[in-house]
């Protein structure tokens, strides 16, 4: 818990030096420490295979500090070194996920960590990874490892205990407060961002991202995308909410508020959008926004709890088991510790050596890229392909009403005097294309036409009609066809008014 303000200092600095210097026991950050890694290792563990590849000279690196003019700014390690590396990264994760030898193990993480992500520029490093080795960095200069690790189960056996059984050493808190400020400047970032996305505001940027595979399939998401006015306010509804996350997720309803639209919002582009790690990596991050006494309060609510339910109780006296542990010094840990990184170093390098990737003691020899078909490579070449009209098509819908120039109802039937909109909606980027719709008849004769052009800058343009009493009831079809050529259909049913 944080020790109360000094009155008798000026009100401001006292309240900024409580604020980011205040003592309270780590659980959040150990909490932290204990999930980060778990998090992280999923896509380590995935291209943990590919180290020779993606990260050494003798693969295909795409170091990022080349793109800012400084080729020769880190070395590029070679296949034996880089490999022995990784697998030390590898173990430093799962030493801090236990919490042993929690800062030297933190430390390595974050300069390991950090350096392969930008030994490989164009698929390892992502928005998560720069968020991921700022956190390691923060965790490194903070007191994490002092409770729930393995240090603090080798400290007892030959330190005083602490004064509860519940408490630890307390630490400043100003690691938890810079995690929880990255975590609100992110949020303001991307809202600065999306209020210069084209198709942001108007849902389309959404809709295509949900009609796609790119992460994973998603297949609720495709659903979803066919509501279009739905994701115009959630649209609003995020930029606003990351905007006053900063400002409102301290303490109060403003902070209970963020926290479930941030567990909202971050669930959802995993079903929706198909992220993975990045949603789990933020919803981690948020144990940075809780506080000693919500831990304190958290416990009290789980041993009640375990009190009452039987399976509860069990688990939480297994996992407040400590086992009897002899007196271990400093020094005979930390030579346990180089033991088993160096064990698993060396045994990474064999199993390398031995997968031989490359086929270099193949009998046959080494592997050969092998040149691609002369035809292929010249239709791939070729320039003046260009697309069919039908594929620069998204979508063709007709209704009544607009929601930020985004059609909300799509209807199939209509009474006299109303104004049907016929919305197209294009894929980006293309060019000037001029829109025309056609009203067909029953007998697919042309009763009306009109048509419109749509720069290259929108993605959707709208044309009207006046369904009037010049139009008989029954069925009628609207075509859309673009550069002349026929490319959707859409038929309503016409009622009386």
């Amino acid at each position: 818990m944080s020790r109360p303000i000094d009155e008798r200092a000026p009100g401001v600095s006292a309240k900024i030096r409580e604020f980011f210097f205040a003592e309270e026991v780590p659980w959040s950050l150990a909490l932290l420490r204990i999930c980060l890694p778990l998090v992280l290792l999923v896509p380590v563990l995935q291209r943990w295979p590919h180290v020779r590849t993606l990260y050494s000279s003798d693969g295909a690196p795409a170091p990022m500090w080349i793109n800012f003019g400084h080729p020769d700014l880190l070395p590029i390690p070679g296949p034996t070194l880089a490999v022995a590396l990784y697998a030390a990264l590898v173990f430093c994760l799962v030493a801090t996920c236990v919490g042993w030898r929690t800062r030297l193990s933190l430390a390595a993480t974050t300069a390991l960590y950090t350096y392969f992500t930008l030994l490989d520029g164009i698929t390892t490093l992502t928005k998560y990874t720069v968020i991921a080795s700022h956190v390691l960095l923060l965790l490194t200069c903070s007191g994490c490892g002092t409770v729930w690790s393995a240090d603090a189960l080798l400290a007892r056996g030959r330190e005083p205990r602490w004064p509860g059984p519940a408490d630890g050493p307390k630490c400043p808190v100003w690691p938890r407060r810079l995690i929880a400020i990255l975590v609100g400047v992110v949020y303001l970032g991307a809202a600065a961002t999306k209020m210069h996305t084209t198709g942001y505001f108007s849902g389309d940027q959404m809709a295509f991202w949900m009609q796609t595979n790119l992460n994973m399939a998603n297949p609720i998401g495709e659903r979803v995308s066919l509501y279009p006015a739905w994701l115009v306010v959630a649209s609003y509804t995020v930029i606003i909410w990351e905007i006053v996350f900063l400002f409102l997720c301290w303490r109060g309803w403003g902070r209970t508020i963020c926290i479930a639209l941030g567990y909202m919002f971050h669930l959802m582009t995993g079903i929706l959008l198909g992220l993975v790690i990045f949603p789990i990596l933020y919803i981690t991050l948020y144990l940075a926004l809780f506080n000693e006494w919500d831990i304190r309060r958290l416990g009290r609510w789980l041993r009640r709890g375990g009190r009452r339910f039987v399976a509860l109780g069990s688990a939480l006296r297994v996992i407040a088991w400590r086992p009897g542990l002899p007196a271990i010094r400093p020094i005979q840990s930390l030579t346990a510790f180089g033991t088993l990184l160096a064990t698993l170093v060396v045994a990474n390098v064999e199993i390398e050596h031995r997968r031989d990737v490359y086929g270099e003691r193949r009998p046959e020899g080494r592997h050969v890229l092998q040149p691609i078909d002369p035809q292929r490579l010249a239709m791939l070449l070729d320039e003046a392909q260009g697309l069919d009209p039908v594929d620069k098509m998204f979508s063709f819908d007709i209704g009544t009403e607009l929601l930020g120039e985004v059609l909300m109802d799509r209807r199939r039937e209509f009474l006299h005097g109303e104004r049907a909109i016929i919305q197209c909606s294009l894929q980006p980027s293309h060019e000037d294309l001029f829109v025309e719709v056609q009203v067909r008849d029953g007998g697919d004769r042309i009763v009306q036409r009109t048509g419109n052009v749509i720069p290259r800058e929108n993605l959707r343009g709208n044309l009207f009609y006046t369904l009037d009493r010049s139009l008989e009831p029954g069925e009628y079809t609207f075509v859309m066809r673009i550069d002349g050529k026929e490319v959707a259909r859409k038929s309503i049913r016409l009622r009386e008014g």
